[in-house]
């Protein structure tokens, strides 16, 4: 029998212990990927704790927002949307943009510019015109793919006060 290759076995007061030069080997190769398991957890955590201060930003942004796939699907609605919408969370996600939006909001969705702003008047639960500055901006959604977020900011005060003055 090789020398290197040779177990030994020690004896002490409590317990006998068996070595072998590939324990300490092995040994060594689990502390290691202990190690490697407990930085990637901690990776997942701070990816995990991120998501969820986005997900509280988007919610709690007081302009409605809308994230649109690049194939026109809307993915993801914030609160305030939903509210000038009408609709719950489960009638909107999942639709094809047409079905919610008018053909001008859509065009913006989908464009392939960065960034784009535009006048947008929409009529409101009560009948009224209200007018907004839509701003497209592109990113990339949750599943790596193109999309695009939609915010739109309320301007019917400022176009009043516009209007009254000229």
């Amino acid at each position: 029998m090789n020398n290197n290759q040779a177990s030994t076995t020690i004896k002490d007061d409590s317990s006998e212990k068996i070595f072998c030069p590939h324990c300490l080997e092995l040994e060594e190769m689990a502390t290691a990927l202990e190690n490697f398991i407990g930085r990637v957890n901690e990776q997942l955590l701070k990816s995990e704790m991120s998501d969820m201060e986005l997900e509280q930003i988007f919610s709690a942004c007081v302009d409605p927002m809308i994230v649109i796939h690049v194939d026109g699907i809307i993915v993801r609605v914030n609160r305030q949307i939903l509210t000038l919408l009408d609709k719950t969370c489960e009638q909107v996600v999942g639709l094809a943009c047409p079905e919610l939006l008018t053909e001008k909001e859509c065009q913006l969705a989908t464009s392939s510019q960065k960034t784009k702003q535009t006048d947008i008047d929409l009529i409101n639960n009560d009948g009224e015109q209200v007018s907004y500055i839509m701003t497209t901006s592109r990113l990339v959604t949750i599943d790596g793919t193109l999309g695009t977020l939609a915010r739109y900011k309320n301007i019917t005060e400022r176009y009043i006060y516009q209007t009254e003055r000229e």
